[in-house]
């Protein structure tokens, strides 16, 4: 009954899927659920203001992130702005503000109930000499122990933030450099 090559390849090709789903699924049971990432960066020259605009300007985003093909601004809840970034890799996160203190720092939060985690981005703006130190950290929770494997292993934690800070830096012509 096995004697077609095919056959024995495809069940190989499915037993070695399921060792490796079933392997990431263990490895992230003994994962914690949640996790927190924090990046500091310097940007010269460029004052708090300046920073402040161009974060929260959803007009803008898709100029300087080059991970977001668009932004689409949602009704406002209760607790503040809601918009959808539609990424170029074709998928969509749903966020909200849920904290804002004007030119000094912001909190968002993922509000979509499809995403595979939860968790917050906690943006802080201070003066540094003629600059802006930005403080950037994410706490999030990653439910699902396969997700969390692929999360810390094969994405890794702060990957978005790290890239976040990035495009920021590159906006205003600089490089990023983590404190």
């Amino acid at each position: 009954m096995l004697q077609s090559g095919f056959l024995r390849w495809t069940l190989v090709a499915i037993v070695v899927v399921l060792v490796l789903y079933l392997s990431g699924t263990v490895i992230g049971l003994c994962l914690p659920a949640a996790h927190a990432a924090s990046r500091r960066v310097v940007l010269e020259a460029v004052p708090p203001e300046a920073v402040w605009r161009t974060v929260l300007d959803p007009d803008t985003q898709a100029e300087w992130r080059t991970d977001i093909r668009r932004i689409d601004v949602l009704p406002s809840r209760t607790d503040g702005p809601v918009w959808r970034e539609r990424y170029r890799n074709g998928r969509s996160l749903v966020l909200a503000t849920s904290q804002l203190i004007p030119q000094r720092r912001w909190e968002r939060r993922v509000a979509d109930p499809r995403a595979p985690f939860r968790g917050t981005w906690t943006l802080s703006l201070t003066p540094a000499g003629s600059g802006t130190l930005i403080d950037l950290k994410e706490t999030a929770e990653v439910p699902n122990p396969f997700f969390r494997f692929v999360a810390k292993y094969i994405v890794g934690h702060g990957r978005a933030v790290d890239s976040y800070l990035r495009f920021l830096a590159r906006r205003f012509g600089q490089r990023a450099e983590f404190q």
